[in-house]
């Protein structure tokens, strides 16, 4: 079905994706921890308890002081430690695991026919007849040869676990890593809540975030939602960061992916984080390279003009041959993936 050995023949060529993006709509990225805030005249000691009696104003006054108490609570944004010389802060990036993650899901939805989808994910182990379901299905998609497992498998990893002893195990180490710099902004402590500014004390300030109101509504009624509105932090709209793809031993498919990845970011069919069902994570490419490093002996790429860009990484130009392509390039590739975009998933039995 596909050949679990890709790196047989060593590596013979890198590909190296940058991009800076843009968010244009706001981006929710969670990290399943919570924040607490107050709000109105009534300030709050260290240890959560009021002082003073004013009266409190609903959504003035705001203020957060980074992993204390409050009044209420709120989502916290992706965030992580950075060591400063002999200080260690707190900065908010967008992890590699969410762009790894809606990359494979937009290629999952798009390019593995329905009948294959079903062979990717086991259910409980509990749910017996589920199994069951699962490796039938499995045996399926492995028995008719599906070209996406082989791409999608390859180039993310994968392993179909089988579940019963003696069965047989298809695994591949995936030949893409991605890597994301953290938002470079500065002294952007403060959150917007609704105009409002709200102070924080502590915590991250690289980039600008906004609290936003929400009232959910039951899908079928249109009626509210029990418990009212709620609160949510995103990053704000026009913030952006940057995202590095890299591909070992690339293939025509993978410049053909890269550009589909690339064209359905910009017309926002491609979203990254939560609440994209409510327009947010939509995202566009300002900057973008692509860097190309072959070896001379590459069973690839032989029609592509092999000279090093001015500003192309020494490193390894030294030892391979290097091609700087252009968006337009990378979009010629993207006739490699016909025969996944119009049905003709699995290879011929015949």
């Amino acid at each position: 079905m596909f050949d679990p050995r890709i790196f047989a023949q060593g590596i013979y060529g890198v590909l190296r994706v940058d991009w800076l993006l843009r968010c244009e709509t706001p981006l929710s990225i969670r990290n399943g921890l919570a924040l607490q805030y107050t709000e109105g005249n009534n300030e709050t000691e260290r240890d959560g308890k009021k002082k003073g009696s004013e009266k409190k104003e609903r959504g003035q006054n705001l203020r957060m002081r980074w992993g204390g108490p409050g009044e209420h609570e709120v989502a916290a944004l992706h965030y992580g430690p950075r060591v400063q010389g002999d200080r260690v802060t707190f900065i908010h990036f967008v992890p590699g695991s969410s762009v790894r993650g809606a990359l494979r899901g937009w290629t999952l939805r798009h390019l593995v026919q329905r009948e294959g989808l079903a062979g990717l994910t086991p259910p409980p182990k509990g749910d017996e007849e589920a199994t069951a379901a699962y490796l039938a299905a499995l045996d399926r998609a492995l028995d008719a040869g599906f070209r996406s497992y082989d791409l999608l498998f390859s180039l993310f990893g994968q392993v179909a676990d089988s579940r019963t002893e003696g069965r047989r195990l298809e695994a591949n180490a995936g030949r893409l890593q991605v890597n994301v710099q953290p938002f470079a902004g500065a002294n952007l402590r403060a959150i917007d809540s609704s105009g409002a500014r709200m102070e924080v004390e502590g915590g991250p300030d690289n980039v600008r975030r906004h609290m936003a109101v929400r009232g959910p509504l039951d899908r079928l009624t249109q009626a509210a939602k029990e418990g009212g509105l709620h609160h949510f932090l995103e990053f704000s709209r026009g913030e952006r960061f940057r995202v590095q793809l890299r591909i070992s031993n690339p293939t025509p498919q993978d410049l053909g992916l890269i550009s589909l990845w690339r064209r359905e970011m910009n017309t926002g069919l491609l979203r990254f984080g939560s609440l994209a069902s409510i327009g947010r994570g939509r995202v566009s490419v300002q900057e973008e390279t692509y860097d190309l490093w072959l070896s001379p002996h590459a069973p690839v790429f032989a029609e592509l003009d092999r000279s090093p860009a001015a500003d192309a990484e020494e490193a390894l130009t030294g030892l391979w041959e290097h091609v700087r392509l252009s968006a337009e390039q990378l979009a010629s590739f993207e006739s490699s993936l016909e025969h996944f975009l119009t049905g003709g998933d699995h290879v011929s039995q015949s």
